[in-house]
């Protein structure tokens, strides 16, 4: 069982877009292994919806245990960075401060285009937050043509060579990943733990 900053609680994750594809795998790997997780795109209604069928997922392979860990849903416009803010606050106060952000780049159906603006928008909020903290982590995963061959395109891959440099002396990781190895995509708080054993 993946162990969190809160002890038997787990993690609080927010991961955003794709909530019904990558996204929402990521949220089901979370939950199953006892994390608290919230789900953030630009349509409530279906990021909603989404979150029901990721928390019944996890429900099933994780047993009763999954069943306490709620996936919840907040409809925003990641790019607006008032939105981001006010959309972190009202989850810091109903789970505390969040352990880890995913940002999954690419197209969803439920959660709309999360592009260089919306990735940014948020990377950089949860960095200052994840600063204050001491603690954090930060997952971006490509999808689609950049997952391919276009990588994460100049601006973005810029911001976040920028954020890797700025968070590095507090220990907090910027990490990207591409859909193609999803099936290997570790929790941050199992690559601590692989990081401790090596």
């Amino acid at each position: 069982m993946l162990m969190g900053w809160r002890g038997e609680t787990g993690q609080v994750i927010v991961v955003v877009g794709a909530p019904d594809g990558v996204g929402g795998a990521v949220a089901e790997q979370h939950a199953a292994a006892g994390d608290r997780v919230m789900l953030w795109g630009r349509d409530g209604r279906a990021v909603a919806a989404s979150a029901r069928r990721v928390r019944g997922r996890a429900a099933t392979r994780a047993g009763s245990r999954a069943a306490a860990m709620p996936v919840d849903a907040f409809g925003l416009d990641a790019s607006d960075p008032e939105a981001v803010i006010a959309a972190w606050n009202a989850l810091v106060e109903r789970c505390g401060e969040p352990d880890a952000l995913v940002c999954v780049v690419g197209s969803s159906r439920a959660g709309g285009t999360v592009g260089t603006r919306a990735t940014v928008s948020v990377t950089r909020h949860a960095a200052r937050r994840f600063r204050a903290a001491g603690r954090g982590a930060i997952t971006v995963v490509l999808t689609g043509s950049a997952a391919q061959t276009e990588g994460p395109g100049e601006a973005l891959a810029a911001h976040l060579r920028e954020l890797t440099a700025e968070l590095a002396d507090f220990g907090i990781t910027v990490t990207t990943r591409s859909v193609t190895d999803q099936s290997g995509y570790r929790s941050p708080a199992a690559r601590r733990g692989a990081a401790q054993v090596s």
